[in-house]
């Protein structure tokens, strides 16, 4: 490593020293979000007083480690939050973040069905979804907090707020439009969404909400304009691609107590036989034009 430090330096160039993060230890590590981010799944705990950064090139040195899967975390303000973890709590007045970032967050793996109480800083988990929201979260000072579930925690859907800030699971479908009162808030309506997965046999009406995708393997078999449960969006029937009802362009409606004397007959017979059994009303056999 040292030649090569060498070798960079006698061209005018620039060598760094580099290795895989550690997942078993915290590292020192030289911070900038372009060059040289924080790797996929680590998170900023501390500034390090270590001086092993070029200033004109690092925005800091700063020391990461892998979030704890079993408690919280402490995170400086502008460390990245992995997949699968929420904020649970604002911490305010820290100088181990260096002077620049004042405050923190406790962070938490999200595993189980809920209920769990996160910050608004960040984005809700991938699987959760928001049932309720709180703009005076005491734990999480501006902006507030919500309550999530893990959405598959309920086999009959969940009513869930609706906003950009409120993820719909992938697979996922609207079927309900209508109020919820836990999700008003000073920034926010209290629309609410039911959702739930789809009929797996059979169809399934859905609101058409804008940014909620048809699951893969489903495809539209009906739409219809607005109306109730769906109200503004307009509803259509889905069905699972291999399940589709197949209605012919050209079909003959269903009449009733139809009888022989309805039905034009038949009487075109290339047989040998010289009777014409079968044939409605006891029609005559015509093999003019037979070969």
């Amino acid at each position: 490593m040292a030649d090569n430090l060498q070798q960079c330096e006698s061209v005018g160039g620039i060598a760094y020293s580099v290795s895989p993060p550690d997942p078993d230890n915290s590292m020192h590590i030289c911070s900038n979000p372009i060059s040289a981010p924080i790797p996929a799944g680590y998170v900023n705990v501390q500034a390090s007083a270590a001086s092993i950064c070029d200033e004109s090139i690092f925005h800091n040195a700063i020391v990461i480690e892998l979030p704890s899967t079993t408690s919280e975390t402490f995170v400086c303000g502008d460390s990245p939050i992995p997949e699968n973890y929420a904020v649970t709590q604002f911490v305010g007045n820290v100088s181990i973040c260096g002077p620049l970032v004042p405050s923190g967050f406790m962070i938490s793996l999200l595993t189980g069905d809920g209920p769990y109480y996160v910050c608004v800083v960040a984005q809700v988990p991938a699987g959760y979804v928001v049932t309720a929201r709180d703009s005076i979260f005491t734990f999480c000072a501006t902006g507030g907090g919500y309550t999530v579930y893990r959405a598959d925690a309920f086999s009959d859907g969940i009513l869930i707020c609706a906003g950009s800030d409120s993820p719909i699971p992938s697979g996922y479908v609207v079927t309900q439009v209508t109020t919820n009162g836990n999700c008003q808030t000073v920034y926010w309506s209290d629309e609410g969404y039911k959702i739930e997965y789809p009929e797996a046999v059979g169809g399934t009406t859905i609101c058409n909400v804008t940014g909620v995708p048809i699951p893969a393997g489903y495809v539209i078999s009906g739409s219809g304009s607005p109306a109730a449960p769906c109200d503004p969006f307009s509803a259509s029937t889905i069905h699972p691609e291999n399940q589709v009802p197949v209605v012919p362009a050209s079909y003959v409606g269903i009449e009733a107590d139809v009888s022989s004397s309805d039905i034009t007959p038949i009487t075109y017979d290339c047989s040998n036989d010289g009777n014409s059994p079968g044939f409605i009303n006891s029609g005559i056999k015509n093999n003019t034009d037979c070969q």
